[in-house]
């Protein structure tokens, strides 16, 4: 049975979800459990930090389940930027 990583699930949600993003999601202790995002869009111009990390927070909810922090994802790392 082939099984999707939590990588390729959040890298193809934050895609279809935000416009034109600019990104990188890294598996950095190799568990699919200790990830790093770093996203540019559009999307969080005119938006504060929190609220650009809620985004991608719910963006990831969405795909992965409510419980994916603690649960699916061990560790989740989010570093967001406004793309002009």
């Amino acid at each position: 049975m082939f099984v999707v990583s939590n990588v390729t699930k959040i890298t193809e949600a934050l895609h279809k979800n935000l416009t034109d993003p600019e990104l990188s999601v890294d598996d950095y202790m190799g568990d699919d459990q200790h990830l790093s995002i770093t996203v540019r869009s559009s999307d969080f111009l005119g938006h504060s930090s929190l609220m650009c990390h809620r985004m991608v927070q719910q963006i990831i909810k969405k795909e992965l389940g409510n419980d994916f922090i603690g649960g699916v994802v061990h560790a989740l790392k989010i570093e967001v930027e406004a793309k002009e």
